[in-house]
């Protein structure tokens, strides 16, 4: 139960309430003054309510009577929280009577190229979007005039290192020199020739930047940022001293408790709920379908298997299919085969009720193979396992997907994808499904291609 308290001080302390002393002459139908008030008679809880237009006292319900645990645990949390209250009070003061904090960490400076805004010259543009001035150290690379003389590498990489007040955007384009004054002698010694300007590279080294230095140098009044943190912890300390108050009053603690025995009850409720609704698919699932009689999808079918698709009537193949149990082979994993060793061109089929016919066309060509391993499955005494269509696969991942728990698709490989009986539009590949998110696909070079396989039955 005490897992709700904090939820329940959330919302009773947004409830407006008044407490008010115990009447004096207490017996039930008597009047009393305030909804929710309480008191003892003989041993009894009486609680103030309204009966038509007056107010009377009477019989607690179990929901509105609580014990001296549960309004000390009550407590305990409005304690708990109050405190809290003030503890990020104190930390939010500090920093309201404290000037803005500066160091090189919180100051991030920027550098990127681009226009600048009035000549629309290529240009340096730093970005100081904080509220510290810093210093920076830049680095940009730089075109040096050759004077005539051709130069294979006529760049440099220079350094300066200047001021950006707070919130300051600068543009650097022909004053190049004025923020990086040792450029023009480095381009000087780069090339021989002495020049005043130089342009900027955009296909060298990339500029950068990083602070060096940060401080604040705005506008602080410390008598007033002391008195405005001064009143939000004065501010702070009545909130938290209400929520205590509060949680000591018997109307907010006879709310607190029906909050948490009505949540209790409707949590109990959806428990129970769930557990006979899984209780009954867990049943049902267990059922053993009867040919000609009812069935399920989910249910176990006639030999062994699980249920997974249902026509909804009957069909000239069947009405529902059946999948073969996790280990039809003797072992945990779906075995692995090549689809037939010799390419036939049999013209299968990709639709719903065609895996039987499929798989007996194969057995006229193939010796071995996928279609050979799954006739070859004799679950629940029955000899007409086949490999499921294109169409049929599908849906049997389909409801592996979305079966209850899990389990089912659990029990397929994603290692590798399932064959299914059925050839493309153009009788060269043959159509595969992998499990892990569906998708299916032809597979060309038939003798020689292995798949999974796990073998179906219509009935």
């Amino acid at each position: 139960m005490r897992k709700y308290l904090s939820l329940a001080l959330v919302l009773l302390f947004t409830w407006t309430t008044t407490s008010v002393p115990a009447y004096s002459a207490v017996k039930i139908g008597a009047a009393c003054k305030s909804v929710g008030q309480k008191t003892t008679l003989n041993g009894s809880t009486l609680i103030c309510t309204k009966s038509g237009s007056k107010l009377v006292w009477s019989k607690s319900s179990k929901a509105d009577s609580y014990d001296a645990a549960f309004a000390n645990a009550f407590l305990a949390v409005a304690k708990r929280n109050a405190a809290k209250i003030i503890e990020d009070a104190k930390t939010k003061a500090a920093q309201i009577s404290s000037p803005p904090y500066c160091t090189t960490r919180n100051s991030i400076v920027s550098v990127s190229l681009g226009p600048d805004g009035i000549d629309n010259l290529l240009s340096l543009i730093f970005n100081n979007p904080g509220f510290c001035d810093v210093t920076v150290r830049a680095s940009a690379a730089f075109l040096c005039p050759d004077g005539g003389v051709a130069k294979t590498n006529n760049y440099v990489t220079s350094t300066g290192i200047f001021p950006l007040r707070a919130g300051q955007k600068i543009p650097i384009s022909l004053n190049v020199s004025y923020y990086f004054p040792q450029v023009l002698n480095e381009c000087r010694l780069l090339t021989g020739y002495s020049t005043n300007s130089v342009r900027i590279s955009t296909y060298h080294q990339s500029p950068s930047v990083m602070t060096l230095t940060s401080n604040y140098s705005g506008d602080f009044n410390q008598f007033e940022a002391t008195e405005k943190a001064n009143q939000f912890i004065a501010s702070e300390k009545a909130r938290a001293d209400k929520i205590i108050a509060d949680a000591k009053n018997p109307v907010f603690l006879a709310k607190a408790w029906k909050f948490f025995t009505e949540k209790e009850a409707a949590d109990k409720a959806a428990a129970d709920k769930a557990a006979a609704d899984k209780a009954a698919v867990d049943a049902d699932r267990g059922k053993v379908c009867v040919p000609g009689g009812s069935c399920k999808v989910g249910n176990t079918g006639p030999a062994g298997g699980i249920v997974f698709y249902d026509a909804g009537s009957q069909q000239s193949w069947g009405r529902y299919l059946e999948v073969a149990p996790q280990g039809w082979s003797g072992s945990t994993e779906d075995p692995e085969a090549n689809w037939c060793p010799v390419k036939t061109f049999l013209s299968t089929q990709v639709g719903i009720g065609y895996g039987k016919s499929n798989t007996d066309l194969m057995m006229t060509g193939c010796t071995t193979g996928a279609a050979v391993m799954a006739r070859s499955f004799k679950g629940g005494g029955k000899s007409d396992w086949f490999l499921p269509s294109k169409d049929e696969l599908n849906e049997l991942y389909k409801y592996a997907r979305s079966a209850p728990g899990g389990t089912l698709l659990a029990s397929f490989s994603l290692r590798s994808s399932y064959w299914t009986s059925s050839e493309s539009s153009n009788m060269a590949t043959v159509w595969k499904q992998e499990f892990e998110i569906g998708q299916q696909t032809f597979h060309a070079d038939i003798p020689r291609a292995f798949g999974i396989l796990r073998p179906i039955r219509s009935f």
